[in-house]
């Protein structure tokens, strides 16, 4: 058995959760420049806000319905999620992040799943002050529908377990198929179209004949909603293809100089992810983008090895930029593309090239191994490039953040004081 445990509303739970005077009040988030609605809570969705809408279509009905609105502050919860999931990982022999606020636990060995998901939910409650849902069944996609009834139902107190094919037929007869988890608006309309309305309706379904109109993905959906697991671990392990780090600008760039300093802070971001997750890069992209998509930028840098190392990231980031910027253009958006990531290997030095930065040696392992540790302990950006710029030369591209909450779990300056 697999269960799904999802994050309840999950940005603004983490805004509630140092803000006693929210409960029972509206609440919702915005994304990258306060441009649109990323995530509401119940009172919200209530009001009938919908999700991905513009802030400026709902600012008058959020004002007359006394909305709180914040800025979306990723520190925040991005610091809540590790600790959300640290806790999933001691109540489940596996544990697979597939989100910042969904994890898969397996569940095999438990005799009695319902009250351990009981006991998931409470404890998650309890350590971190989270809500959350979880759902469980034989295979991911079971778990992930059971997940999403169980919020959409008061009844079921947070947990479903689809245990018996007569609680799967009953539970996927509530559910549209739009909303099976990897059926995009395309495929819905399609299937729909062929009389296929209900996720109960697809599993009903004979797999094979929907894997020749709709390939393969859907067809193992198709087996998955019937109890057939047909996902490995694999298809959601955490080992990356890509890593992309990019930013809308707070206001537009025409000068090199924010511009520069934008690429290579969010170079050295996608770099702190790339040690992260152990691997390393061969080739890095870099874009930016105007109001006309057909300014639009894009160049491939390669690496002359696979690298981690910040400094020499940077240096191809700025190479590529040097390619792109054009002087007569306003740039509203820059970022950078991490590609060939693969397993850190012995690396072939090139001694013809001069002033190279070496980054194949254990100096320089223990220098960005140094780096890293200082700002998870002290706090991002306690240790940058030069070239990242200083806070008040980056005021100027920096994202518009006007309703940011604190950074109650990672700033010293912003913990809650208790008198």
């Amino acid at each position: 058995m697999y269960a799904l445990v999802d994050c309840n509303s999950f940005y603004c739970s983490c805004e509630q959760l140092f803000r006693p005077d929210l409960k029972g009040r509206p609440v919702i988030v915005l994304s990258n420049n306060d441009g649109c609605i990323i995530s509401r809570n119940t009172e919200a969705k209530a009001l009938g806000i919908p999700m991905g809408a513009p802030w400026f279509r709902v600012q008058e009905l959020a004002g007359r319905h006394n909305v709180a609105v914040f800025s979306s502050n990723y520190e925040l919860y991005g610091d809540l999620s590790r600790r959300v999931m640290s806790v999933l990982s001691s109540l489940a022999p596996e544990t697979e992040i597939y989100s910042i606020d969904e994890a898969f636990l397996e569940l095999d060995g438990f005799r009695d799943p319902w009250n351990h998901a009981k006991r998931i939910r409470n404890r998650v409650r309890q350590w971190t002050g989270i809500p959350v849902s979880v759902g469980i069944g034989a295979t991911r996609t079971l778990a992930k529908a059971a997940s999403f009834l169980a919020k959409r139902d008061p009844g079921t107190e947070g947990v479903l377990v689809l245990g018996s094919r007569e609680a799967i037929s009953r539970a996927l007869q509530q559910m549209e198929v739009g909303n099976i988890w990897g059926v995009g608006r395309r495929w819905a309309a399609h299937l729909q179209a062929l009389g296929i309305h209900t996720a109960e309706d697809l599993r009903r379904a004979t797999p094979s004949w929907i894997g020749r109109r709709f390939g393969v993905i859907l067809e193992r959906t198709c087996r998955e909603l019937d109890g057939v697991p047909c996902l490995p671990r694999a298809l959601h392990s955490s080992n990356r293809h890509q890593i992309i780090v990019s930013r809308s600008f707070g206001k537009r760039v025409t000068d090199p100089a924010p511009l520069r300093e934008a690429v290579v802070t969010h170079t050295a971001r996608a770099a702190e992810k790339l040690r992260q997750e152990g691997l390393v890069a061969l080739v890095l992209q870099v874009f930016i983008q105007t109001g006309d998509p057909s300014q639009h930028g894009v160049t491939a840098v390669p690496l002359p090895y696979p690298t981690s190392d910040t400094r020499l990231l940077a240096r191809a980031a700025v190479t590529g930029l040097d390619r792109l910027y054009h002087p007569e253009r306003c740039y509203r958006k820059a970022g950078v593309i991490l590609l060939e990531l693969r397993a850190p290997g012995p690396v072939q030095g090139d001694l013809l090239e001069e002033n190279a930065i070496r980054t194949d040696g254990d100096r320089a392992e223990r220098l960005m191994a140094a780096m890293d540790r200082i700002n998870h302990t002290l706090g991002r950006g306690t240790v940058t490039l030069a070239s990242q710029g200083t806070l008040q030369s980056s005021q100027n591209w920096k994202m518009r953040r006007d309703r940011c909450s604190p950074h109650f779990t990672t700033r010293w300056s912003d913990l809650r004081e208790v008198r």
